[in-house]
């Protein structure tokens, strides 16, 4: 099965997702968006920059803030537990190992005090004009 496009640039459509911020539910919709366009054979770009881009590295591995406090989260993590939904850190680990290309904004890590070898196995570090080459030749971009 191939796809088309009206790029030019190759067959299979391109998803190209940008996270800003360091909430868990940013993340998860980026990872459930990213996990549905590979399963359709699409190549996928997820960006994260802004406090979202410390999520990729090897001390955080995904694990945000909810950001429902106290009892609320509490109660949010604990269903989502029962109802057997992965942990954003596994969906992340599984959306990379499938396929998709994570990109940590170089700028804010340095800003952050992480340095490159502190990122997630095959997270590469980006820019704004890398996010901008991948977009502007994107099927569908997103950002959360």
């Amino acid at each position: 099965m191939s796809f088309a496009t009206n790029t030019g640039r190759g067959l299979l459509p391109r998803l190209v997702i940008l996270v800003t911020r360091e909430e868990a539910e940013a993340l998860y919709h980026a990872l459930a968006l990213a996990s549905g366009a590979l399963a359709l054979m699409w190549e996928v770009h997820v960006f994260l920059t802004n406090s979202a881009a410390v999520l990729l590295t090897k001390e955080v591995k995904g694990r945000t803030k909810l950001s429902m406090k106290g009892l609320v989260g509490w109660f949010v993590k604990r269903r989502m537990k029962k109802l057997n939904i992965a942990e954003v850190d596994e969906v992340l680990t599984k959306v990379m190992k499938s396929g998709g290309v994570f990109y940590a904004d170089e700028a804010v890590l340095r800003l952050a005090g992480f340095a490159p070898e502190d990122l997630m196995e095959g997270v590469k570090l980006a820019n704004s004009v890398s996010f901008l080459n991948l977009a502007k030749d994107a099927d569908v971009v997103i950002t959360l």
